[in-house]
């Protein structure tokens, strides 16, 4: 009979917080707002804790699957890394006045490049 989960190695990226219960960290998943039960695997990592203390992150470990919901179940942390608040990043406004195509109009951009892929047949 098969276990209830398995492991694999990963990272999960979100927020990090305490759980309920004192002496746990979550890891708040950025696209389901799960809260993950995360365990230090090295001591080391608590100074990195405080830091990261309701930043972004990414928790990277040991992650725990629920074999049946292909939900991560806890994550035996290894590595955590800051990442730049979301505001931080580049918008979709900061994209303007960019010129990927030399001038050419987008479309006219397109069709040279498929006619200069796929010749024509005579």
């Amino acid at each position: 009979m098969r276990k209830p989960h398995y492991f694999e190695h990963g990272a999960i990226e979100g927020e990090l917080g305490i759980s309920r219960s004192r002496d746990q960290l979550v890891v708040i998943d950025a696209l389901t707002g799960q809260q993950i039960p995360c365990y230090l695997a090295d001591e080391h990592l608590e100074s990195t804790v405080r830091e990261a203390w309701k930043c972004r992150v990414s928790v990277e470990g040991r992650i725990k699957v629920d074999r049946r919901t292909s939900q991560p179940i806890e994550l035996a942390v290894e590595n955590i890394r800051i990442l730049r608040d979301r505001n931080d990043l580049p918008q979709l406004k900061d994209l303007h006045g960019i010129d990927i195509t030399g001038g050419v109009e987008s479309s006219e951009h397109v069709r040279g490049l498929r006619d200069a892929d796929f010749p024509r047949r005579a």
